[in-house]
């Protein structure tokens, strides 16, 4: 598609979205990035699993749910699942790194705008909770970057953004700064 592209002399603008499974449950990474992490000590949960009796009714539903009501995970096993989550982040990444070359290869890339963003966070046994299903920061927060090149310059905003802003941002960018007014009032504000 994007050798398509750019032969295509009348320059039209394009969108492809390309998604990933990774990093999700069941934490199966491609073992090239599994073993990229051997020998590395990784950090273990900030906030160590919470006694039952002092965690929230939610918390404690989860937990049951999963069976973690009847089983905590070793450190072993919270060690080994972190590893996987960071190695299918890492195979996340390689394939970005490969899309990003391959834009570059076809002179692409500097008026390409590439959006990496997710649909949720992970709480890797933080509070003893594992996966989304909570507000947590873990499981809540995503990340959102927008590489614009020409457009803005590369930097990190510290204002709480979120993925309603993405439809705006994007129509934005391909109207350069210009977009007309929505037809009906939407969510989210262009970043």
């Amino acid at each position: 598609y994007l050798a398509d592209r750019a032969r295509d002399p009348s320059g039209q603008p394009f969108c492809m979205v390309t998604s990933f499974i990774h990093p999700h449950d069941p934490y199966e990474p491609p073992a090239e990035q599994w073993h990229r992490y051997d020998g590395v000590e990784l950090d273990a949960p900030r906030v160590p699993t919470i006694p039952w009796d002092e965690q929230d009714p939610h918390s404690r539903r989860l937990l049951a749910m999963c069976g973690l009501d009847r089983q905590t995970p070793t450190d072993e096993q919270i060690a080994r699942a972190r590893r996987a989550y960071y190695a299918s982040v890492t195979f996340v990444d390689d394939q970005i790194g490969r899309l990003v070359r391959r834009l570059d290869e076809l002179g692409l890339r500097d008026n390409t705008v590439v959006v990496v963003t997710s649909d949720h966070g992970d709480m890797l046994g933080e509070r003893g909770l594992w996966y989304k299903m909570n507000f947590f920061e873990g499981a809540a927060r995503v990340p959102l970057i927008v590489h614009a090149p020409g457009r803005f310059a590369p930097r990190r905003v510290a204002a709480s953004v979120s993925l309603a802003d993405i439809l705006p941002t994007l129509v934005d960018l391909a109207h350069n700064g210009r977009a007309p007014a929505a037809p009906e009032p939407i969510d989210g504000r262009s970043l």
